[in-house]
């Protein structure tokens, strides 16, 4: 039960990335965090504007983030999002 630093710490690199990409708080209208091991996906839903991004953050030993922004739609009727894959910087 030691992950919470962890946990926040990606956060915060995912919320700095997600204001980066000009992702605004009044056009989230769905926050989902899921963890697995080191990686935190949060995956942002726009609305109004049919376009949705997902934001994936890996922390790990070599690399401070590795983050993909891809605006995909997986079924417009359920506004659920689908990723392109992962960019490493």
């Amino acid at each position: 039960m030691n992950d919470k630093p962890l946990s926040n710490l990606a956060l915060r690199i995912c919320q700095a990335l997600t204001a980066r990409s000009e992702l605004t708080e009044d056009s989230i209208t769905s926050r989902t965090i899921e963890e697995t091991d080191t990686r935190i996906d949060i995956i942002t839903c726009l609305d109004g504007l049919e376009s949705c991004g997902i934001i994936q953050c890996k922390l790990d030993e070599e690399e401070e983030y590795v983050y993909s922004l891809s605006p995909v739609w997986k079924d417009h009727l359920t506004k659920q999002c689908s990723c392109g894959g992962c960019h490493h910087e």
